[in-house]
């Protein structure tokens, strides 16, 4: 079950993490409507899952694994119906509001050894 809390991003591209939603409630389902993307991106951070599943009323969609994921992003365009929805693993948050603005300390940021090598996987299965 899930009580992440879910962040936005303004027009300017940055996360407000002062002001965070309740999308869940210690369940592990979200029923979407396009009402959910009004003010733009839903962004999680340390969501206990290390999956999601997008399904229709049949039951058929797909799943994605993340495991090597610490945020995961789930937006379409704002205020606009299209036909799709994205579903983002992300390894690290766009600057915050309370960040200092140095990419150095960004959430997320990891730093890699000049030739060290760092594999992450995402799985994603059509159900």
């Amino acid at each position: 079950n899930e009580n992440a809390p879910v962040y936005r991003i303004d027009d300017n591209g940055i996360i407000d993490d002062y002001n965070t939603e309740k999308i869940f409630d210690n369940n592990n389902e979200i029923a979407l409507d396009f009402s959910h993307f009004d003010k733009g991106a839903l962004v999680f951070e340390k969501l206990n899952s290390k999956w999601v599943k997008l399904v229709d009323s049949k039951g058929r969609g797909i799943r994605v694994d993340f495991a090597d994921y610490d945020y995961f992003g789930v937006w379409q365009r704002p205020n606009v119906k299209p036909g799709y929805l994205c579903l983002e693993p992300w390894t690290g948050m766009n600057d915050c509001y309370s960040g200092d603005g140095n990419y150095k300390n960004k959430r997320g940021m990891r730093f890699i050894a000049p030739h060290e090598k760092v594999t992450l996987a995402i799985k994603v299965t059509v159900i």
